[in-house]
């Protein structure tokens, strides 16, 4: 989760929270980098997916969803949780037992 500026850090905890009471794991990078840093870094990392707000993204409830090597996109904060929620149920978790 990646806050164009530290004025949207708010935001973004709401919306990471909403992310975690879905079951999904989620990180703020409140570090006071430049966007494009925070992004490469993420992409570096191979991080699944990004999710940069500002304040068009706060004023509409929305985020911008970067999936990892896929171009960006704006969607609702809702329609994102049901299609990161179903995906992440797809998934067979595989641990030692």
């Amino acid at each position: 989760m990646l806050p164009v500026a530290e004025e949207f850090l708010g935001y973004a905890e709401k919306v990471a929270d909403s992310f975690r009471e879905k079951g999904l794991r989620v990180r703020v990078d409140a570090k006071d980098s430049k966007l494009g840093a925070k992004i490469a870094s993420a992409e570096t990392a191979k991080v699944k997916y990004v999710v940069v707000v500002g304040k068009a993204e706060a004023e509409a409830g929305d985020i911008n969803l970067r999936p990892h090597g896929k171009k960006a996109f704006n969607k609702s904060l809702s329609e994102a949780l049901d299609g990161l929620v179903g995906e992440n149920a797809g998934r067979l978790l595989v641990g030692r037992w």
